[in-house]
């Protein structure tokens, strides 16, 4: 049987994506539509979540407060200390190169003497995570879209030609 007949759901490439999915805290889902299309819905905020607190294990962190800007696709860290700390820039650039490493881009800033928020930009985690995913895929083709209020990502997968119900450019954003 040519690969393009298999099922979506046993392809390797997307099995061993969402385990990877699952390793880093995100919390993967497929769904099998059809046997040559599925759609992935994988919630990133307990990815991101678990990437800032393994970060701030050596802070003394009292509260942590994740706010969503959805209408710049940025997640929000707010970080409140039990005790003043001063954000020096060798700090800011080990907390930028942290996260770049993971595949995204931030910007840390100190709002006040016991607060320091870290603004990570989703746009480019949606890019490292569909990078990575493309290296593992043999014929499969995928559409990757971000949902910033909800901090999802949902990707389509389908093998051959293009189902003819999928219309890419109707899809929701």
């Amino acid at each position: 049987m040519p690969y393009s007949e298999r099922e979506i759901i046993f392809n390797r490439g997307i099995v061993k994506f969402l385990q990877e999915m699952k390793k880093i805290n995100a919390i993967p889902t497929f769904y099998k539509i059809s046997k040559k299309y599925g759609i992935a819905v994988i919630l990133l905020k307990p990815a991101l979540e678990k990437m800032v607190k393994d970060y701030n294990k050596r802070w003394d962190i009292a509260k942590t407060i994740l706010n969503n800007d959805a209408e710049h696709k940025t997640v929000i860290f707010l970080l409140m200390f039990s005790s003043d700390y001063e954000l020096s820039e060798d700090t800011k650039n080990s907390i930028k190169m942290y996260f770049l490493r993971k595949g995204i881009a931030s910007e840390t800033t100190q709002l006040s003497s016991r607060e320091i928020a870290i603004a990570l930009n989703m746009e480019t985690y949606i890019k490292h995570i569909n990078r990575e995913l493309q290296k593992k895929l043999v014929n499969v083709k995928t559409k990757a879209e971000y949902v910033p209020e909800e901090i999802i990502l949902m990707i389509h997968f389908w093998t051959g030609s293009k189902p003819s119900f999928l219309q890419l450019g109707d899809l929701v954003k």
